[in-house]
């Protein structure tokens, strides 16, 4: 299943040395909406828990947050000037959001960059998380752990483009 899986993703990977860099695909759009304004760098984590059936890794922020609380994530957020690359990000966040260690993710590569109206540059970085690793979400950052199945990856076509309007202006 996991070759099945990585081979699906492979057209859509980039490679772990050649990270991708701002702007993001979709940046056009979103200085449309919001302003040609400066994007900070982020990462998120899009783990695939290895297993008979692999699962995506995911996180629902609780009501002890100040922000996107109830929403369903992957784990990540902003670059600290501590972080050398996405990468370095998305596994610290990790740790602190749901306390997977490191030593347990071995990195597949990089999606686009994608850019966000709360003003984020984000870098997705795939990665497959062993099997045994603990997940155990942090009170402090106020998430808890969901996990689906990684279905989603296989029939990529079967998708389609929605459009809606947004302060007025067709997207």
């Amino acid at each position: 299943m996991d070759a099945v899986i990585l081979r699906e993703l492979s057209s859509a990977l980039i490679a772990v040395s050649s990270p991708p860099t701002a702007p993001g695909w979709n940046h056009t759009l979103i200085a449309r909406l919001s302003g040609d304004r400066p994007q900070r760098p982020a990462a998120v984590l899009v783990g695939l828990r290895q297993g008979r059936q692999p699962k995506l890794i995911f996180t629902v922020r609780t009501g002890d947050v100040a922000t996107h609380v109830g929403e369903v994530a992957f784990p990540g957020g902003a670059c600290d000037a501590s972080d050398t690359d996405a990468l370095a990000t998305a596994l610290r966040e990790s740790g602190e959001e749901i306390g997977l260690d490191r030593r347990l993710v071995s990195p597949c590569g990089y999606l686009e960059c994608f850019e966000t109206l709360s003003g984020f540059c984000i870098t997705p970085v795939v990665a497959w998380v062993n099997a045994q690793a603990r997940l155990q979400p942090s009170p402090r950052r106020g998430s808890r752990n969901l996990r689906g199945a990684s279905s989603v990856f296989s029939g990529a076509r079967k998708y389609e483009a929605l459009s809606c309007e947004l302060s007025r202006r067709a997207l």
